[in-house]
């Protein structure tokens, strides 16, 4: 287990952290077939998005599978998951946490968001990475793929498969990804 705090290593040690969790994944797929399932809030790093295009495109034995919330498929500023939606790989698959938080205020003539009409955003952070189907890497924490997140104090714990406690995390957050993953 591995515990990283922007406060000792910078906002881009840990994008850095996960762009080396990715290339790892890429480097498995060359004799595996490699799962990478991301769920995420907020998604706006040019660099992991890119890095996430080139793998899906040079590695057929790689595929990704992400969950954003909602507000991530909106026209937006520097949001990225729409465009690697628009790159139309096959191996790429974007799917997003529909919600409808939103309720007529009579009162004000018109809509309001409320947090009792909604099932609640998706604010999960994960990238997992299964090898051969079995759980390899999860890397999880408070930090959002983001400019603003790398700016901020913010963590990530990157767990491996190593240790029969961290297979159990894995495991949970796998059936968790899949859950959300098969929510109409």
């Amino acid at each position: 287990m591995e515990a990283l705090f922007t406060s000792q290593v910078g906002g881009d040690g840990l994008r850095d952290r996960i762009l080396s969790v990715i290339r790892d994944a890429a480097a498995l797929a060359e004799a595996h077939h490699v799962d990478v399932h991301i769920m995420t809030f907020s998604f706006t790093d040019d660099d992991i998005a890119a890095e996430l295009g080139e793998v899906a495109r040079s590695q057929p034995n790689l595929s990704i599978r992400l969950i954003a919330d909602w507000h991530q498929g909106a026209d937006g500023y520097k949001r990225k998951v729409r465009s690697l939606t628009a790159l139309g790989l096959p191996n790429l698959q974007v799917r997003y946490k529909k919600d409808q938080p939103y309720v007529w205020d009579a009162d004000a003539s018109r809509m309001r968001w409320s947090y009792d009409a909604s099932r609640g955003l998706l604010h999960h952070k994960t990238l997992g990475v299964l090898v051969d189907g079995r759980p390899h890497t999860l890397v999880t924490g408070s930090f959002n793929w983001s400019t603003r997140s790398a700016k901020a104090y913010e963590n990530l714990i990157v767990l491996t498969a190593d240790t029969p406690a961290s297979r159990r995390v894995m495991t949970a957050v796998e059936r968790e990804f899949e859950a959300l993953w098969s929510d109409g």
